[in-house]
């Protein structure tokens, strides 16, 4: 059996964001992802609890932007630069 999800972009204002997953759920969509960047939307983890609270069967998850985007760095790259960091004494 096919599952259906819906990826909504969580620009302000969140209501909107909010109001797309609710109506998603009322035609049988079983997923609903936003994206999780800090950087250029509203941060996810604040507004998916507010939508977790308006629906009741909908899934809510995370989607992270396409790897290499730049708006992701590789968690080798901040361990390296951690590392170095306090090798340097900064």
């Amino acid at each position: 059996m096919l599952s259906f999800g819906v990826t909504v972009l969580p620009d302000p204002p969140y209501q909107r964001m909010i109001e797309l997953m609710k109506l998603a759920e009322q035609h049988g969509f079983e997923y609903a992802w936003t994206y999780d960047s800090h950087i250029l939307w509203e941060e996810s983890y604040a507004t998916l609890p507010l939508a977790a609270a308006q629906t009741s069967k909908i899934k809510l998850g995370t989607s992270s932007p396409i790897r290499g985007s730049g708006t992701r760095r590789s968690p080798r790259a901040g361990t390296r630069r951690c590392r170095t960091s306090r090798t340097a004494g900064w």
